[in-house]
C-alpha cells in the first residue's frame, strides 16, 4: 500500500498485490484520495463546531445558574 502525489494537488491511493497462482503477476488497484480528503476536513469543522456550540452551552448554563441561585 502506498500514497503518492503525482502532481501538486494530486493525491492516490495504491495496493498492489501478488497473485497466489504462480507469482508471476501483480494486480494493483488505486483510487483518489480527494474524497477521503474532503470528508476529514468536513469532519474537522463539525468537530469544532460542537466544540464551540458545547462551550457555548455550558457559559450559558453556568450563568444562569449563578444568575438565579443567590449564593
Amino acid at each position: 500500500m502506498i500514497t503518492w502525489q503525482p502532481q501538486r494537488g494530486i493525491r492516490q491511493a495504491l495496493v498492489i498485490k501478488k497473485t497466489e497462482a504462480n507469482n508471476l503477476y501483480f494486480v494493483a488497484a488505486g483510487r483518489s484520495l480527494r474524497k477521503v480528503e474532503e470528508r476529514i476536513g468536513l469532519l474537522a469543522q463539525q468537530v469544532a463546531f460542537g466544540w464551540v456550540s458545547s462551550l457555548l452551552i455550558l457559559f450559558i448554563v453556568v450563568w444562569l445558574q449563578k444568575r438565579l441561585m443567590p449564593s
